[in-house]
C-alpha cells in the first residue's frame, strides 16, 4: 500500500505533480474546490469508506462550527464522539491485524484528520480562527500531501497560506530539494543502512552475543522509525511547498535532545504540540498538577498509535520519563540540589543528558518490536542486567 511509510509510489508522487500543477494554474476561487475534489477522488479510488467516513465527520464538524445555540455542549459531544469513533476504529483493526480485514478496518487518514477536526471545533469555538468557507475547510481537511500520515498542521496557518499569493519558484525548488531529503532518508538510509546492512550485523551476533545483538536489534529499530517517519514527514512538506503551504515541521533532530521533555518538543511535533494545547495544558490548569498531566498526555500519545498494552506502556514509560525530569527541574530551580554551582562542566553535563535521553528513548522501542510482549520484556531484561530471561 502507498501508506507504508517506507515505500511512496511513483503513481503517488506523480498525483502530487498532477495535484500541484492543476493548484498553480486555477483562480484562487477555485483552488479550495481542486484540492477537495482531487483528495476525494483519490480516496474514492483506493479507499471509498475513508472518504465516506471524512466527509460525514468533515461535514458534522462544520454544521457544529456553524452553530450559535448550545454551542460548548454541542463541540464536546462532538469531540467526545470522535474520539470514540477513532478509538472504535482502532480496536476494531487491531483485532483483525491478524485476517485479511485487518487492511482495511482502518479508514485511511483517520488518526490525522479526527485531531485536524478536534483542533477545528475547539479553535472555532474559541473565535480564534480566520473568517473562511465551507470549501476551504473542505480543503484544510483533504489536503492530500499530509492527509494519510500527517503532519498534524493547523487550520490558521494553512489558511494564511492560503490566503498568500501560492508557490513561487523558490518554494517548488525548496520542496523538491525536501522530497529528494526525505526519499534519502527513507530509501538510503532506513531501507539500506538501517534496514540491509544493521539489522543483519546484529542477528549475525546473536550466538556469541546476545547482549551486543539485542543492543544493536534495539539501534535499528528505533533508527528505522525515526528515518521511515521523518522521511515520509520531509515528503508530505516538500509536496505541499509545491503549492506553497508550509506545512508545520515535525522532527528537529530529536536524538540531540538532552532531556526526555525536550526529546517530546522535537518528535512528532505535530501530535506532541497538539497535546501539549489540548491535553496537557488543560490537565494541568484543572488539577494544577504536571506529573499526572504528563502522564495523561504521554498515555494520550500512545494510545493515538494502536490500543494495545504494549502502547499503553509505551506511553507510560515516556509519561514517567517527563514527570521525573519535571520534578528534576523543580528541585533544581528550587536549590534542592545543585546548590553550589554545577558538578560537570555544562558540555558534558549537555552530552551526558544526550546519551542518556538517547537510550532512554530507544529502549522504549523494545515495547514496540515484533512478538509478544513477554518477548519484549526479556529483550529489556537482557539489555538492563545483561541476562536473558
Amino acid at each position: 500500500m502507498w501508506t507504508d511509510l517506507s515505500t511512496l509510489s511513483p503513481g503517488w508522487l506523480g498525483l502530487m505533480a498532477l495535484v500541484a500543477a492543476v493548484y498553480a494554474v486555477l483562480s484562487r476561487r477555485l483552488r479550495p474546490l481542486w484540492l477537495g475534489t482531487s483528495c476525494l477522488a483519490f480516496l474514492l479510488g483506493t479507499s471509498p469508506q475513508s472518504a465516506i467516513i471524512v466527509v460525514a465527520m468533515g461535514a458534522v464538524c462544520w454544521m457544529a462550527g456553524q452553530a450559535q445555540r448550545h454551542r460548548g455542549a454541542t463541540v464536546t459531544a462532538i469531540c467526545v464522539t470522535i474520539v470514540a469513533i477513532l478509538a472504535s476504529f482502532k480496536v476494531a483493526a487491531q483485532s483483525a491485524a491478524s485476517s485479511d480485514v485487518g487492511q482495511w478496518v482502518l479508514p485511511l487518514g483517520i488518526s490525522y484528520y479526527s485531531f485536524r477536526c478536534i483542533h477545528y471545533l475547539l479553535e472555532r469555538y474559541k473565535g480564534s480562527l480566520p473568517p473562511h468557507t465551507l470549501a476551504e475547510f473542505s480543503a484544510y481537511l483533504l489536503f492530500l500531501p499530509t492527509f494519510a500520515a500527517g503532519p498534524i498542521h493547523r487550520f490558521a496557518e494553512f489558511h494564511r497560506d492560503y490566503v498568500a499569493a501560492g508557490s513561487d519558484a523558490r518554494s517548488v525548488s525548496a520542496g523538491l530539494e525536501r522530497i529528494v531529503y526525505g526519499y534519502v532518508k527513507i530509501v538510503v538510509l532506513g531501507n539500506f543502512l538501517v534496514g540491509a546492512v544493521l539489522v543483519p550485523q546484529a542477528a549475525a551476533l546473536g550466538g556469541d552475543s546476545p547482549w551486543a545483538a539485542a543492543y544493536l536489534a534495539t539501534i535499528a529499530q528505533g533508527l528505522n522509525a525515526y528515518l521511515q517517519f521523518a522521511g515520509y514527514s520531509d515528503v508530505a512538506i516538500g509536496c505541499a511547498l509545491l503549492m506553497g503551504f508550509r506545512v508545520m515541521e515535525n522532527f528537529q533532530a530529536p536524538f540531540l535532545a538532552a532531556n526526555i521533555a525536550e526529546f517530546w518538543r522535537r518528535w512528532h511535533i505535530s501530535l506532541t504540540s497538539w497535546c501539549r494545547d489540548y491535553v496537557y495544558t488543560t490537565i494541568v490548569s484543572v488539577l494544577r498538577r504536571p506529573a499526572v498531566a504528563a502522564l495523561v498526555t504521554m498515555l494520550v500519545v500512545g494510545l493515538w498509535h494502536e490500543v494495545s498494552l504494549r502502547y499503553v506502556l509505551w506511553g507510560l514509560w515516556h509519561g514517567v520519563g517527563v514527570a521525573v525530569w519535571q520534578g528534576y527541574r523543580r528541585m533544581v530551580e528550587s536549590g534542592a540540589i545543585g546548590g553550589r554551582g554545577a558538578v560537570l562542566p555544562s558540555w558534558m553535563s549537555q552530552s551526558l543528558g544526550v546519551l542518556l535521553t538517547f537510550h532512554y528513548v530507544m529502549l522504549s522501542f523494545v515495547l514496540l518490536a515484533d512478538g509478544s510482549l513477554a518477548e519484549s520484556m526479556g529483550t529489556l531484561q537482557l539489555l538492563l542486567t545483561g541476562r536473558g530471561p
